[in-house]
């Protein structure tokens, strides 16, 4: 696809197929209306910090996050919005209209009306890596990891009103959490892997949920050498992956392009938009 920009590109998120954002470098924010020539239109963002993550809840509450606590919202135009922090934002995960949770690597915070900070209150910031954020449909998912010197125990929490209850807790080795993707019944997991605090290869978990309970039966889809960024689950609960991953077989997905894939978003009937270094987008 036709991005038009030669920035970098970290963040991807739609309404449909032909209502799709990506977000960058430099406050770069593209929209794609679904046009047959597969060309991007550059929006103006109102900020120049960089952006790494997008989401919404409809075409009109869109929210994007990134550098230096920068959040823009989306309403008809782009809009600088208030924010908690001024520590570089990582994830963002909407949930009504302009009710949200964004974080950083080391706290969360939740806004629906005012900001607060919800850091669940057993984290550990210097033994603790916070990794990514995703919303369900119902409830908000927090993904994690408790590292110490000798192993990585990756930690899912669910928000339960103001608070965060464990909703999974494992040990999967040396494999470091990356990214989070959920929908009503799964659960995405995007990994890193390899000797500790050196990853050499990904993976992607995906966890079916049971009466509203996630539970076991791990999936792990590899492909040597590369790193998976992002991970993003589909209609028929299949999780494409960022770096990419075939989501049908253990293979890389062919894309041409020498680019670091970061982002991902999947459309309805996995109709996939990946983004990444270089302005790079490809659609799957």
């Amino acid at each position: 696809m036709n991005s038009g920009v030669e920035t970098g590109l970290a963040g991807v998120w739609g309404t449909s197929a032909s209502n799709v954002f990506a977000v960058g470098s430099g406050g770069t924010i593209l929209h794609y209306d679904g046009n047959a020539a597969d060309n991007w239109e550059a929006k103006v963002s109102n900020t120049t910090q960089d952006l790494i993550a997008i989401h919404g809840t409809s075409a009109t509450n869109i929210f994007a996050v990134g550098k230096g606590g920068t959040i823009v919202r989306y309403n008809g135009q782009w809009q600088v919005f208030s924010s908690p922090t001024s520590n570089d934002l990582i994830d963002v995960a909407v949930w009504g209209n302009n009710r949200l949770h964004v974080m950083t690597e080391t706290a969360v915070y939740r806004y629906d009306g005012n900001w607060v900070d919800v850091t669940p209150a057993d984290f550990d910031s210097e033994q603790s890596r916070l990794a990514g954020l995703a919303f369900d449909g119902t409830v908000v998912l927090l993904a994690g990891a408790a590292v110490s010197e000798t192993e990585i125990r990756t930690i899912v929490f669910r928000a339960d009103g103001t608070a965060w209850i464990e909703h999974l807790a494992a040990d999967y080795g040396l494999c470091l959490v990356w990214d989070i993707a959920a929908s009503a019944d799964r659960m995405a997991l995007g990994f890193k892997c390899g000797a500790l605090f050196a990853p050499i290869w990904p993976g992607a978990f995906v966890v079916e949920n049971d009466d509203s309970w996630w539970r076991g039966g791990f999936e792990l889809l590899t492909m040597s050498q590369s790193k998976v960024f992002g991970a993003h689950g589909c209609t028929d609960g299949t999780p494409p992956a960022v770096g990419m991953l075939n989501p049908d077989a253990e293979q890389p997905i062919k894309t041409e392009l020498s680019a670091c894939m970061r982002g991902i978003w999947a459309a309805t009937d996995c109709d996939v938009f990946a983004v990444g270094s270089g302005g790079a987008i490809v659609r799957y």
